[in-house]
């Protein structure tokens, strides 16, 4: 990911661990124009996790499904429980990661260009109990909803 706020690295296990953070990104979609972060959670598992050994690896999936839903009190999002939507993602521990540095790629309307860390080491992405990525292709199933806090 490309230095920002709060890049002094030695401080960074402190502040993913700190249960008085939540870890996420979003500037509602402010700067979609510029820069496509959606690779922070696979940074976070390949570098903090795994290389650097911030946190344990159960810990880090806790800090980035379960707590984020009970925040915003999305109650059937976060746990793999019955009757709760089945939004998983399947990886690899030892490939999971995004490039440190983004680059960058014209995805946008017009032929439009913006940076983007492109994540790796996922087999499956599932969204409501529906594959959309396997094996690093769109499987054409859009199964996705807005979300809300009750």
């Amino acid at each position: 990911m490309a230095p920002r706020a709060n890049n002094d690295k030695a401080r960074i296990p402190e502040l993913i661990s700190d249960p008085r953070t939540m870890i996420g990104l979003s500037d509602a979609g402010a700067h979609v124009d510029m820069v496509y972060e959606a690779g922070y959670t696979t940074y976070i598992l390949g570098t903090w996790v795994r290389e650097k050994k911030a946190m344990e690896l159960e810990y880090a999936i806790k800090r980035m499904t379960s707590e984020p839903a009970d925040f915003f009190d999305l109650k059937d999002r976060g746990r793999l429980v019955v009757g709760a939507a089945a939004d998983i993602v399947i990886f690899d521990e030892q490939k999971i990661n995004s490039a440190e540095r983004p680059q960058p790629i014209s995805d946008l309307p017009a032929g439009g260009t913006r940076l983007h860390s492109r994540a790796g080491g996922m087999s499956h992405v599932i969204v409501n109990g529906r594959t959309v990525f396997r094996d690093n292709q769109h499987t054409g199933e859009l199964p996705g909803v807005v979300l809300r806090s009750r």
